[in-house]
């Protein structure tokens, strides 16, 4: 199946911006004004070719490494980083939550909030108020 990828002028600033290094579709779509599903295309026709070679792995908003960096010339992909496990996840916010409590103070602002009335007042209240 031949494919078209848009004219002379897209191609050669798809071209120049590989030149410059590793690049993002949404970069060079940005960059170039192309649709993102002709430079999909077209980064895709390339890199079956052997022409273009995954670079790397950017991080998205969600911090998963699930962006191509794509590279011209000829050199061997880099393998997508594994996906954290459920388990790695919970571990690091657990761990992020205890470093940002020991900044703010955590167990001493705690402390701030001592009850009222301590609980053994509390239950001779209760047995008080049962006996009228």
């Amino acid at each position: 199946m031949n494919k078209t990828f848009g004219n002379h002028a897209n191609i050669s600033n798809f071209l120049t911006l590989m030149f410059k290094g590793p690049q993002s579709l949404r970069d060079i779509e940005r960059e170039t004004g192309m649709a993102y599903e002709t430079v999909r295309h077209l980064a895709r026709h390339l890199h079956g070719k052997g022409c273009v070679y995954i670079a790397g792995w950017r991080r998205d908003m969600m911090n998963r490494a699930s962006i191509a960096l794509y590279q011209i010339g000829i050199g061997v992909d880099v393998p997508k980083p594994r996906a954290r496990t459920g388990t790695e996840r919970t571990r690091k916010s657990q761990i992020k939550k205890a470093a940002s409590d020991q900044r703010l103070g955590y167990k001493e602002k705690l402390s701030m909030f001592k009850p009222a009335v301590e609980a053994d007042s509390v239950q001779s209240l209760i047995s008080t108020w049962g006996r009228t």
